[in-house]
């Protein structure tokens, strides 16, 4: 093989790695919630693991054991994406270890974050009703909850599975909620 026909190789073989890796930085960095379901690729009901968050959004800012909760939850945030989750196991495991670990409840803040309907943070408090026609205010006042969902134990009721938090007349954060598994 000529010098020539291995820099040309070379160069292809640069080029094909560089569009693999931007692809995956690409993947990584998407903003959409949709339901209670995803958040920006993460499969909050299929996976709902840390390992899969972790694999997702990469390695995150804090982690943090839930002393109050009896040690059975762990809270992971990505600070730089506006991200913060909430993980339990009840089945005696260490929920920071991360096929142990088990979605319960997103915390999405930063203007990046909007629903798939396109409520977006930083959308004013009218806009809920146009994109979720369905929203409903919640008791405490501060939230809407555009994803409403029934508990599938105990005697029934209702919970936000998707909410909007309002401060000052806008959106400033999306809560979403489910309860994964970790017996």
């Amino acid at each position: 093989m000529s010098l020539r026909t291995a820099r040309a190789a070379f160069l292809v073989i640069a080029t094909v790695v560089a569009l693999f890796a931007a692809a995956g930085q690409a993947q990584a960095r998407s903003w959409v919630i949709q339901g209670d379901t995803v958040i920006g690729g993460y499969l909050v009901k299929k996976d709902g693991t840390l390992q899969g968050a972790l694999e997702r959004f990469g390695p995150p800012s804090r982690k943090l054991r839930d002393r109050a909760s009896g040690w059975n939850g762990c809270d992971v945030t990505w600070r730089r994406l506006g991200l913060r989750i909430y993980f339990y196991n009840l089945g005696g495991r260490d929920p920071c270890v991360p096929q142990y670990g088990y979605f319960r409840n997103a915390l999405m803040i930063g203007k990046r974050w909007r629903t798939a309907n396109g409520l977006q943070v930083g959308d004013p408090m009218r806009s809920i009703l146009r994109h979720h026609p369905a929203a409903e205010r919640l008791a405490t006042g501060a939230w809407w909850a555009l994803v409403t969902r029934a508990f599938p134990y105990g005697d029934g009721g209702t919970y936000a599975g998707l909410a909007a938090k309002v401060n000052r007349g806008s959106v400033s954060a999306f809560s979403i909620y489910f309860q994964a598994g970790g017996e």
